[in-house]
C-alpha cells in the first residue's frame, strides 16, 4: 500500500512538472505578478530606501501575493476542465492531493528565491545574516506552498472558488506573514538572530503540518464530495 501510495504521488508529481514546463503558465503567472509587486514597491520607495524591517514586510507581502494568486490553481484547475473525477480514480485523494502540494513547493520555492534576489538587488539592503535569510525564504515558500494547497483543496466544486480560495487563506496565512516577516528581518540585520531562529523553526513546523495533515483531511473531504 505504502509503495502504491508512493508511486502514485511520484506519477502526480512527474505529470504536474511536465505540464508545467510545457505551458509555463504558473511559473510564469506567479513571476510576473511577484515581480510587477516588487517594482511597485521599490518604486514607491524609490525617494527614501525602505528599512530591513519595511523591506522585510514589502517582500513578504510580494511573496503572499504571489502564492495566493497563483498556487491555488493546481488543485482548481482539475475542476474546471472536468478531470477531477478522473484524478479520483487514478490515484488516491491524498496521494494527489501530496503529489500537487509537493509541486507547488517545487514551484514557490523557485519563485521566492528569484523574487528575493531581484528585491534585494534593487533596494540595495545588505542581507547581514545570508543564512537565516536564504533559510527564511525557503521555510516561508514552504509554508505558503503548504497552506495555499489546502485552501485550493478545500474549494473545489464550489462556485466562485478562485475568490473563495483567497478568503479561505486570509486566516490560514496569518501566522505564515507573521512569522515570515520576522525571519526575513532577522536575516536582514534587525532584532536577535535567535528570533529569526525561532521564526524558521515554526515557518518549517507550520509547512510540515499542512504537508502531512492535509492529504488525511483532504481525503475525508473528497470522499464525501
Amino acid at each position: 500500500m505504502n509503495s502504491s501510495w508512493g508511486r502514485q504521488v511520484r506519477a502526480i508529481v512527474g505529470k504536474e512538472l511536465r505540464t508545467e514546463l510545457r505551458s509555463k503558465h504558473g511559473l510564469f503567472t506567479a513571476g510576473l505578478f511577484g515581480f510587477l509587486t516588487v517594482i511597485a514597491m521599490v518604486f514607491a520607495s524609490y525617494a527614501e530606501k525602505p528599512s530591513p524591517s519595511v523591506a522585510a514586510g514589502m517582500l513578504c507581502v510580494a511573496l503572499v501575493f504571489s502564492a495566493v494568486v497563483t498556487l491555488p490553481r493546481t488543485m482548481i484547475v482539475e475542476d474546471e476542465q472536468g478531470t477531477f473525477e478522473v484524478l479520483q480514480l487514478l490515484a488516491e485523494p491524498s496521494a494527489a492531493y501530496f503529489g500537487k502540494a509537493l509541486t507547488n513547493c517545487v514551484q514557490m520555492v523557485f519563485a521566492s528565491f528569484v523574487l528575493g534576489g531581484v528585491f534585494i538587488a534593487m533596494v540595495e539592503i545588505p542581507v547581514a545574516r545570508p543564512v537565516v535569510f536564504v533559510l527564511g525564504l525557503l521555510t516561508l515558500a514552504l509554508a505558503l506552498a503548504g497552506g495555499t494547497s489546502f485552501c485550493g483543496a478545500l474549494v473545489i466544486g464550489a462556485t466562485n472558488r478562485w475568490m473563495l480560495a483567497g478568503v479561505v487563506a486570509l486566516p490560514l496565512l496569518v501566522p505564515v506573514v507573521f512569522l515570515g516577516v520576522i525571519a526575513l528581518r532577522s536575516g536582514l540585520g534587525v532584532g536577535f538572530e535567535s528570533a529569526g531562529s525561532e521564526s524558521l523553526v515554526a515557518l518549517a513546523g507550520y509547512a510540515l503540518v499542512t504537508l502531512a495533515a492535509g492529504p488525511q483531511l483532504i481525503a475525508l473531504v473528497w470522499r464525501n464530495d
